[in-house]
């Protein structure tokens, strides 16, 4: 492979999209372990040792998660403009992930080991402070590497890596917290494996920033509003704190840009209640133990994921040719029918057929959805506008995680089940939501896109 500096006006080869994927695949095998079976594991522990009520196990889970959320939607956007406007010698993206690779390891453990509530909130801060210095860079190399019109196929390799580590995550699952339960070889593992990720990214390509000099055009929009507004009572700290109010000023007002955030606070809203309550619905709807809810919540992972994986390219590509916006409302309409079947299953084997179709959905949100927006933002400032959107992204798994809540208040009310089913009902209603959003955004050919970046930044 070259490791010459590259344009994206250049068609990649196969094994070039799925090296540039391969820290993806690390990341979504870390996130779906951590959340919710790692935090599902510490939880319980301080259930059994009276420090939470076990009753409200559930809004224990929402609540630690969300507030993970909430570092990683305050970190994911600074790490990502901090990352647009770097110049070192491994480039603007890679000295970030390789930081945040080496960091991982210790965060794990501290959460793992947790004696506290006070200890633990201080290692999901840690953990997910690192996770978003290695996501943020590494969810812009692909709009800096890759050609427009590859985008498709590209987002598509990205979600299937992003599957596979999924199914990775529930096989860590299933052999570390099942019986065996060791919780420490599944971080030291899972720390490893993220590692290597990123090393070998960094030696197999070289970032073709690293050899653009500093005044790009992000940069340059900041120096002539620097030269604008500063003067000598004006503190150089706070022109800067208010270019970046501007800049998110200025993301607002693109219609499209917003469009798509709101399809994205839906899509992860519904994705959240699908994923971080399995391991509780599984105990109380179906009765299962709290080791065999654990075990099984990996084997539906693997399944789902591996049967995922099979439309994922496949609709990366289709998108390409017949447009993205038309294949995510038809996986919205398609996942919000599921989701009202499944509020009324009561069946197990029923319930993972019903799963997988909305799984089928899910993955065409994921692929397709990805590239409609790598598609959409500009280039130059491109961690930054992706930084935006992991806050919708964390936004919506906050409100659906925040969903614990109104299942045990339901539950402890009415003294049954009925707040899954709730939960489930509004998660079809949000699918359908998120589908039709896509309908207002414009996609724009990749002539204009191409031209766009062409064209100086202004605010």
């Amino acid at each position: 492979m070259d490791r010459s500096s590259s344009s994206t006006d250049n068609k990649r080869s196969l094994l070039f999209l799925v090296i540039l994927s391969t820290p993806a695949l690390r990341l979504a095998t870390v996130f779906s372990v951590n959340n919710p079976a790692l935090y599902h594991l510490v939880l319980t522990r301080f259930a059994d040792r009276g420090i939470i009520n076990d009753e409200r196990l559930n809004t224990a889970l929402g609540l630690i998660a969300i507030f993970g959320l909430a570092v990683s939607a305050i970190a994911h956007p600074l790490i990502g403009s901090l990352s647009d406007r770097s110049n070192g010698r491994l480039g603007k993206r890679y000295p970030f992930m390789f930081a945040g690779a080496c960091g991982l390891l210790f965060a794990l453990l501290l959460q793992i080991n947790a004696s506290s509530i006070v200890v633990l909130i201080v290692a999901v801060f840690a953990a997910q402070s690192l996770l978003a210095m290695i996501q943020s860079p590494l969810q812009a190399l692909i709009p800096d590497q890759v050609a427009v019109n590859q985008m498709g196929l590209a987002a598509g390799i990205k979600t299937v890596m992003e599957l596979v580590g999924i199914m990775v995550g529930g096989l860590v699952v299933f052999l570390f917290l099942g019986d065996q339960n060791t919780p420490n070889s599944a971080a030291i593992m899972l720390s490893i494996i993220v590692l290597i990720s990123v090393l070998t990214i960094i030696w197999r390509q070289r970032e073709p920033s690293s050899t653009v000099q500093k005044t790009t055009l992000y940069q340059s929009a900041q120096t002539r509003y620097m030269r604008l507004y500063q003067d000598d009572d004006t503190a150089e700290w706070q022109v800067r704190l208010r270019f970046s109010y501007r800049s998110f000023q200025h993301v607002f007002r693109q219609r499209d840009f917003v469009w798509w955030l709101l399809h994205r606070v839906c899509f992860f809203t519904c994705f959240s209640i699908l994923s971080k309550f399995a391991i509780t619905y599984l105990e109380d709807v179906f009765g299962l133990s709290e080791t065999d809810a654990r075990e099984m919540q990996g084997q539906i992972q693997i399944m789902l994921a591996g049967a995922v994986m099979l439309i994922t390219i496949p609709a990366g590509i289709l998108s390409d040719r017949i447009g993205r916006t038309r294949l995510i409302a038809l996986a919205g309409v398609l996942a919000a029918l599921m989701m009202l079947i499944l509020s009324q299953a009561r069946s197990l084997t029923f319930a993972v057929l019903i799963l997988g179709v909305v799984g089928v959905s899910t993955a065409i949100f994921f692929s397709v959805g990805w590239a409609l927006v790598t598609s959409i933002v500009p280039q130059r400032q491109a961690a930054f506008y992706l930084g935006i959107t992991s806050i919708a992204t964390n936004i919506g798994s906050a409100v659906g995680l925040s969903g614990g809540v109104l299942i045990d208040e339901i539950n402890q009310r009415t003294d049954s089940t009925q707040g899954y089913s709730v939960i489930l009902m509004i998660g079809a209603l949000l699918f359908l939501v998120a589908g039709l959003a896509s309908q207002r955004i414009q996609e724009r050919p990749p002539v204009l896109r191409q031209f766009e970046n062409e064209v100086p930044a202004t605010l």
